[in-house]
């Protein structure tokens, strides 16, 4: 799995790295896991990882969680050669983490990296200077505690299809990466991919477990396999494609039907464009959110067994997607004028600025929080302009925080009244 070839590799020596990624997911604080990954494949050698979130105090009831960081101990030949072990193997853990806690991430990267070798007193260091969103907690951030974790990461490392399973787990993310309104057809896009992916795994899994040959199986499946049959005895040809095309929908959609074949016309009409848009967008919409929770049971069972499954991922908060998008405030008033000349000079609109501050926040391990915030609002309309009936509050957020302004000031910018 992504193995290094050492062949003209210099002598090991040790190097300590910090990965570090943006996530929709945290570990509670001063909680970590901790893993000993002694022939992990990705390194092609033992790598020591210790995963946890940084909090920071800003002052309020609750820390902030920074970013997720992977502290990798491990032996390298030289400084480049451990910047790509640590990345890999974050990069090949974070997925797994990302189904557990049904939540996104954004791409792993190297934070900081450098010789630890305790022979020499010259230790190269690189040093990366990464421009991050130290509030991105306001987009959405759920806990997961480290044994919920351990589980899916071993089992994850340990599986002989693991390569197959991880890309399947990348595509997964990139669903949740575009979880909002408005979205469906790229989440749907990516969610076929995991049963595309994923399928060939769940294919040889079920027939192992139930000892079914090809033939067996695909007596059993007949109502959706349908391969080539000869011209003259109309005998018919088993193709594995057929029987993985089968498990797509048998195993991965778990016989849904109706939720299978839309996301299926969500994928063909985007890869090969002979669907309209709007057709598309109506499919993705209503069957995304089950496609999402099949698929993932899917990968969690290829992982575990009926005999233990993995019980407290699938129940809440985790049974269901994390959107990950920032707050947003929204403001409505009725402007009185005439229509064509609301705008002040110079500007095509009216002018809307907002100031607002964070004055408290508490988090909730599901990913809710309690933000009190204060905000200063100005306004620029056309001279003799007047707005009035305003509203404001928080739009597609608001059932995930609980937002309560403290104090609301009205700006004297505008010429026009308010």
């Amino acid at each position: 799995m992504f193995s290094l070839d050492r062949s003209t590799l210099d002598p090991m020596k040790p190097f300590a790295c910090q990965v570090i990624s943006e996530a929709s997911f945290r570990l509670p604080e001063g909680h970590a896991l901790e893993l000993k990954l002694k022939q992990f494949p990705t390194a092609g050698r033992g790598v020591d990882v210790r995963i946890e979130t940084p909090y920071r105090d800003a002052g309020f009831t609750s820390h902030l969680p920074v970013y997720l960081t992977f502290d990798c101990t491990l032996e390298a030949s030289d400084l480049n050669e451990a910047v790509q072990v640590a990345t890999l193997t974050a990069a090949v853990l974070i997925p797994a983490i990302a189904v557990a806690a049904n939540a996104s991430y954004l791409d792993p990267s190297i934070l900081v990296a450098y010789d630890a070798d305790p022979a020499t007193t010259r230790h190269p260091l690189l040093f990366n200077h990464l421009f991050l969103n130290e509030n991105s907690v306001l987009a959405g951030s759920r806990e997961i505690a480290p044994s919920l974790i351990l589980p899916i990461v071993e089992r994850l490392v340990a599986h002989h299809d693991a390569e197959r399973l991880h890309r399947s787990m990348v595509h997964y993310n990139e669903a949740l990466l575009v979880w909002r309104p408005g979205t469906e057809l790229r989440a749907v896009e990516s969610l076929f991919l995991v049963a595309e992916t994923v399928a060939p795994v769940a294919l040889a899994s079920y027939q192992a477990m139930n000892r079914l040959s090809d033939q067996e199986l695909a007596l059993t499946w007949k109502d959706v396999i349908a391969g080539p049959r000869c011209p003259k005895c109309n005998h018919a040809w088993i193709r594995r494609g057929d029987l993985v095309a089968g498990a797509r929908r048998k195993l991965v959609f778990d016989d849904k039907t109706e939720v299978y074949r839309r996301a299926k016309r969500v994928s063909d009409g985007l890869e090969h464009g002979f669907q309209n848009l709007p057709a598309l967008q109506e499919d993705a919409r209503t069957c995304r959110d089950e496609a999402a929770a099949l698929v993932r049971k899917c990968l969690l069972g290829l992982l575990f067994t009926p005999e233990e499954p993995p019980t407290p991922i699938l129940a809440a908060p985790f049974d269901k997607p994390l959107r990950r998008d920032p707050v947003d405030r929204q403001l409505t008033m009725n402007l009185n004028g005439a229509a064509g000349a609301l705008a002040p000079v110079g500007h095509r609109h009216p002018v809307i600025r907002v100031q607002q501050t964070i004055k408290d926040l508490v988090l909730r391990p599901d990913g809710s929080a309690e933000i009190t915030t204060e905000g200063t609002y100005n306004f620029s309309f056309a001279d003799g302009v007047v707005a009035d009936n305003l509203v404001t509050g928080f739009g597609s957020r608001a059932t995930t925080f609980n937002i309560k302004d403290v104090v609301v000031r009205r700006g004297t910018e505008s010429k026009g009244a308010v």
